[in-house]
């Protein structure tokens, strides 16, 4: 017998907050760190793109968070809709990811981020 690939709907919550978990560790990083992440390639379109998960999570396993954690995942994913696409441009040296990443509209997802990790971390161990 054929064994399947796809996984339960548990394993695939599991899976979706570690890796979101872990974009929510390097959104808490400095600007250069997440560069060296990165490999200073888009650095900020990359991050944005992994932090995203959020909306994925939210519609697909509401069931799984509480009232609170939902409210915080929420805000990350409004804070993602304000970045301005001039902020997601190509970027391809250090410093044009640093201007990128440096831009005003990561101060509340790198907020959320260091406010919502340890809640979050916590929650990918379970």
């Amino acid at each position: 017998m054929k064994k399947s690939n796809v996984l339960s709907r548990d394993d695939s919550f599991t899976t979706a907050l570690f890796y979101f978990v872990q974009a929510l560790d390097i959104a808490t990083q400095s600007a250069v760190n997440q560069c060296e992440y990165f490999g200073d390639y888009n650095v900020a379109w990359e991050l944005r793109d992994e932090l995203s998960n959020v909306n994925f999570i939210v519609n697909e396993y509401p069931e799984n968070f509480t009232d609170d954690e939902l409210i915080k995942l929420k805000k990350i994913s409004k804070a993602l809709a304000a970045i301005p696409d001039s902020v997601l441009v190509e970027a391809k040296t250090r410093k044009e990811n640093l201007i990128a990443l440096e831009n005003p509209a990561w101060e509340p997802i790198r907020t959320l981020s260091l406010i919502s990790i340890e809640i979050f971390k916590k929650r990918s161990s379970e």
